[in-house]
């Protein structure tokens, strides 16, 4: 328990408090475990001896009984208090001199009549004779007091045996006891000790006349100071030693009209002071840092032993005298509702206004059991003829409380911080003392808080491990809505330390009522206007904010230690303590310590700092925030108001590429989306590749063309491009996308046109390649020969998406470019191409373009004005590879080898050719074409004929050539075809031969299986003639159809000899016979080739 170096007067450090009113009041039988002894009869009993433990209460009596108590409530409603358990008597009915507990072993030792008997504890079960046998011959004990006061060890820990001394009247037996009783050695008793308390290795005992300090280590001993100082009273005296510390005794000596308590150490070496008693104490009992002394007149004086001072005398009750003080060594409870009820925890609301709050029970978690009675802890026990008592310390608790009734608030901390101290220097955990302490801190932290006194209510508020939430909520600008919701919006608290809650509203309303407390009516016209009264107001918020900073700093940092109290709200603390720092940071502009609490491990929460954040222009924390809990959508959003310069922070460097980054590394789509066409206002190329690194396989029609119209409002030039990527790249086979992307290159090609310069060079183009007669097609001659330009890549994707899709509308495409046709010729023998007008394809190619080659491949390829292996070296060459891919069909990722000649040869390996049909026909309009030309292009149909006389026909060629044509330009194809012609008839001629000759040889080795196989061979009979006779049916089989070589057949065949030599002989069978003899045979049939 707690204690007091304050003025008696104001808080008596101990009061008396009744255990056991009636000790023999109690109807309980024996146990039936005595070993047959009874109580004599008329004897009257009371108490001699007693100790406690616990919950528990062991008394011994003069007639031999045993008693055992435990704190237990007798009824549901009925407080708690020691009832009667059990009732023994020893085998001696003698009196009880003295009980020594040792709960490490959970042994307990009693003497009585000269005998130690042993027990086990808490059922007060004898250890039974054969174990352990009774010590006799026994003047008294010591067990060592430092083992007295181990607790039962934990599970799997060892065991240590306690040792005790025993005086006898010719020596002193050393014991250690644990299951078993070991004597370890034996001295003898020179000295005629006969009592005597031990302490490790010292045993402080007295003789007939002196004390002596016995060093059971080296086996030596010394005087002390007789025990009484008047001649011829020592018979009468009895000595009286209590053990201080464990090298330090308080020894009482009888001077005669008083007595005196002297310090001394192991060593026999005076300390302290002295202590003086009006007369010889009956008892003595040490619970530091005060002594008690029981009094022959029956009064308690209670000394300091710090100071020697007497600091309290108890006076005795009239009902019961005491008689004895018994020491606890692990003291006992003492069932006292005053502390239980102050540390009661009750509930309150925080999302009402203080004033409002009203107390509730505490809310526990459903799988939480309500904490037991917290009853204080006593050291002494004080004995009387009937009954028990305890002299109980007087609480921290009540001691704080009658100090902050008088207002002396420096006192009450004084007193705390000396518990405080104590419960430091202390190894064993004492939570009982730790709550008490907790509770003083936090009412002399409201009381100070109440009283504006804000660096003192922070620093004991935080000694009290105060839940930072209470103080908080006097912070309403700070809350924002962090105590609205559950598990926030309420609390449990002491129900003590509620009544010192400011019942104020906010930290403001507590300085305004204390300037009005202090200066009102000093001050004009008011506390709130005044000059004076206004700026200490404004400081005493300013100091109470730096407090409640200082106060959640230190909370934290205990927190990140392991220090703080675990508590089961402890998540919604965190987030409460880390929140308000950061908003308290912001406000204050401490960049760098917000930097450093946004980067640790915090719970802030982010929704209640974005507001103060970006009021004080604190946006690189926001981002941090939102980056450390993933909240991209608020992050970009971010970014992208510091990318338009709605915001400003020197310390995010470029957020058009953090952006970039993050959206390059997220998974969701829809974010990518939305981000890339914001940003293709920025930068269109970045824009449209993050959303093309996202764009879904699967997407429908729809939802292609939905992005694409958000794309083009966002941008038109990266709504083309995504276009582009949707027809060239996703290979969409949608016509809108196509028809769509065909009108903007249509589009372009204008805008390039409309440009003089360019259309200037482009007829240019057209009319040098006219003049050069260059065996290079157009296309190819415009793409190598033309200056790289933009104007000259659209030209280029145009001519090719013409080419290549068939997913527009031709008709429309034509017309639009009609207006054009002089400069846009290809495009235009694309489109005649593409309508199926090859005369007027043909024609613009020959005579308006003058490209021979590409009409040939014309009518090679069946239509395509530009052939795939042309378009892949164009794309190739200007890297158009995925424009050209729409001409050759495949794409630039198989597409691109090693070299240039593999490229080509796979982009020639898919290049379609046009049926034999179409090609002649092609050819027919290719070669009028030419023959129309004239002269001029006598030369190149010539070259076509010789290259293409094998689906020319030579009647259809002489009709088309002119008369006025040499036949010297025609000899070389008149000459091949006649060849050609002659070669085909031989070769007809000599294949019949060879085909009548094999019919000869299939007819002939027909005629030897069959005559081997029995078969009669007929005469051709008329068709008139009874072929059927006898109604068997006949059927046709395949000359090539053989008969088994093993199987006969009986069956008539006839074989007709034929009319002409090359003809084949027709075998007939008769079914039935034939298929009698097949049947059950193995062997498959042979082919008989009949020619």
């Amino acid at each position: 328990m707690a204690f007091t170096s304050v003025n008696p007067l104001d808080v008596p450090p101990y009061q008396l408090q009744e255990l056991v009113p009636l000790v023999f009041d109690n109807d309980v039988p024996d146990s039936g475990l005595a070993f047959g002894g009874l109580t004599a009869s008329g004897v009257k009993s009371e108490v001699t001896c007693a100790q406690a433990l616990g919950s528990e209460i062991y008394v011994g009596c003069s007639d031999g009984t045993l008693l055992r108590y435990a704190l237990q409530a007798n009824g549901p409603d009925s407080p708690e208090s020691y009832t009667l358990l059990s009732r023994q008597t020893l085998t001696t009915n003698k009196s009880i001199e003295e009980i020594a507990l040792c709960p490490s072993i959970s042994k307990a030792l009693i003497l009585s009549d000269h005998q130690i008997h042993f027990y086990v504890i808490p059922s007060l079960d004898p250890v039974h004779s054969t174990i352990i046998r009774p010590i006799r011959n026994v003047i008294s004990f010591a067990v060592d007091e430092q083992q007295m006061r181990l607790f039962p060890p934990e599970l799997y820990q060892q065991v240590e045996p306690i040792e005790f001394c025993v005086i006898k009247r010719a020596n002193i037996a050393m014991y250690n006891l644990k299951e078993r009783l070991v004597l370890q050695r034996e001295v003898p008793n020179a000295l005629s000790i006969r009592y005597g308390r031990r302490v490790g290795r010292y045993l402080c005992a007295a003789d007939n006349e002196n004390y002596d300090m016995i060093d059971l280590a080296t086996a030596t001993s010394f005087p002390l100071l007789p025990f009484s100082q008047v001649p011829d009273e020592t018979s009468r005296i009895k000595p009286l030693v209590a053990p201080v510390s464990d090298e330090e005794f308080l020894l009482v000596s009888n001077m005669g009209q008083s007595a005196m308590g002297v310090f001394v150490t192991g060593n026999g070496d005076p300390v302290r002071g002295t202590i003086e008693w009006p007369s010889y104490p009956e008892s003595i009992c040490l619970d530091y840092p005060y002594v008690a002394a029981l009094l022959p007149n029956r009064t308690i004086e209670i000394h300091s032993i710090e100071s020697q001072a007497i600091v309290q005398v108890i006076s005795a009750p009239n009902a019961s005298e005491p008689r004895v003080l018994a020491p606890s060594h692990t003291g006992y409870l003492v069932p006292s509702t005053q502390r239980t009820e102050k540390l009661r925890l009750v509930n309150i609301r925080l999302d009402d206004k203080p004033s409002d709050s009203s107390l509730l029970p505490p809310s526990l978690p459903s799988d939480t059991q309500p904490k037991p009675p917290l009853f204080p802890r006593s050291n002494v026990l004080v004995l009387s003829e009937h009954s028990v008592q305890a002299l109980l310390p007087s609480t921290l608790i009540l001691q704080a409380e009658s100090l902050l009734e008088s207002h002396r608030i420096d006192d009450v901390v004084d007193l705390a911080d000396q518990n405080q101290r104590k419960l430091l220097g202390t190894s064993a955990a004492d939570d009982e003392l730790a709550d008490e302490l907790h509770y003083v801190y936090q009412c002399v932290g409201f009381q100070c808080l109440s009283e504006t006194l804000f660096e003192d209510a922070g620093r004991h508020l935080l000694a009290g491990e105060t839940d930072p939430r209470m103080l908080v909520r006097y912070f309403p600008d700070l809350c924002g809505n962090l105590l609205q919701l559950p598990p926030n919006d309420s609390i449990d608290i002491f129900a003590g330390v509620a009544a010192y809650l400011p019942q104020a509203t906010s930290i403001d309303d507590i300085v305004v009522a204390n300037l009005v407390k202090n200066y009102v009516p000093h001050i004009k016209p008011d506390v709130e206007t005044a000059t004076p009264t206004a700026e200490l107001r404004r400081v005493l918020c300013a100091t109470a904010r730096d407090m409640l900073a200082s106060y959640l700093r230190k909370f934290r940092t205990r927190r990140l230690l392991g220090r703080s109290i675990a508590q089961p709200q402890s998540a919604s603390v965190d987030a409460v303590v880390d929140t308000i720092i950061a908003k308290i940071l912001a406000e204050a502009e401490k960049t760098a310590e917000l930097y450093t609490l946004v980067e640790e491990p915090n719970d802030i929460v982010i929704s209640e700092v974005e507001e103060p954040f970006e009021k004080s222009g604190q946006y690189n924390a926001l981002c941090k925030l939102y980056m450390k809990s993933g909240n991209e959508g608020k992050l970009l959003e971010a970014w992208s108001k510091l990318a338009d310069g709605i915001w400003s922070d020197e310390d995010i460097k470029d957020p058009l590429a953090k952006m970039t980054e993050l959206l390059n590394k997220t998974s969701n789509r829809a974010l990518v989306q939305r981000w890339g066409l914001w940003l293709t206002q920025k930068d269109a190329d970045l824009g449209l590749r993050l959303i093309i690194s996202r764009d879904s396989k699967r997407a429908s029609k729809a939802e292609e063309l939905t992005l694409l119209a958000k794309i083009r409002q966002a941008s038109t030039s990266a709504g083309v491009k995504y276009l582009e990527y949707l027809v060239l790249q996703k290979r969409s086979q949608d016509s809108d996308l196509h028809s769509q992307l065909v009108d903007v290159c249509v589009d372009q090609i204008f805008q390039s046109i409309a440009d003089e310069t360019t259309a200037k060079l482009w007829r240019a183009k057209a009319s040098s390649y006219a003049s050069s007669h260059n065996d290079t097609p157009f296309f190819m001659y415009f793409a190598s020969t033309t200056p790289e330009s933009e104007s000259r890549n659209t030209r280029l994707q145009t001519a090719l998406l013409l080419q290549g899709s068939c997913l527009y509308d031709v008709e429309k495409v034509l017309m639009r470019i009609q207006e054009h046709k002089k400069v846009l010729r290809l495009e235009m023998a694309i489109l005649y191409g593409k309508l199926g007008r090859h005369e007027e394809a043909i024609s613009t190619l020959v005579r308006d373009i003058h490209d021979p080659t590409s009409a040939e491949s014309y009518c090679t390829l069946g239509g395509d004005v530009i052939p795939g292996k042309v378009a892949w070296a164009v794309g190739e060459r200007c890297g158009l590879q995925r424009w050209a891919a729409l001409v050759t069909g495949i794409a630039p990722a198989l597409g691109l080898g090693s070299t240039a000649g593999s490229t080509a040869s796979a982009a020639s390996a898919r290049t379609k050719t046009a049926d034999e049909g179409t090609r002649r026909e092609l050819l027919k309009v290719l070669l009028s074409v030419y023959m129309a030309g004239g002269e001029s292009t006598m030369g190149r149909t010539s070259r076509l004929l010789n290259s293409q006389a094998i689906n020319l026909d030579v009647l259809d060629v002489i009709q088309h050539v002119p008369p006025d044509w040499p036949l010297s330009s025609m000899s070389s194809f008149l000459t091949r075809s006649l060849r050609r012609t002659l070669h085909s008839r031989h070769e007809g001629q000599i294949i019949k031969a060879i085909s009548a000759g094999q019919n000869l040889e299939v007819v002939d080795n027909t005629w030897l299986v069959l005559r081997e196989q029995g078969a009669v061979v007929e005469e051709a009979v008329d068709d008139d003639g009874d072929g059927s006779e006898g109604g068997d049916e006949k059927i046709l089989l395949n000359e090539k159809a053989g008969l088994y070589d093993d199987v006969p057949v009986d069956a008539a065949v006839a074989l007709e000899t034929p009319s002409e030599p090359s003809s084949v002989a027709e075998i007939r069978v008769d079914v039935r016979k034939a298929q009698a003899a097949l049947n059950g045979r193995d062997r498959g049939a042979h082919a008989v080739d009949a020619g």
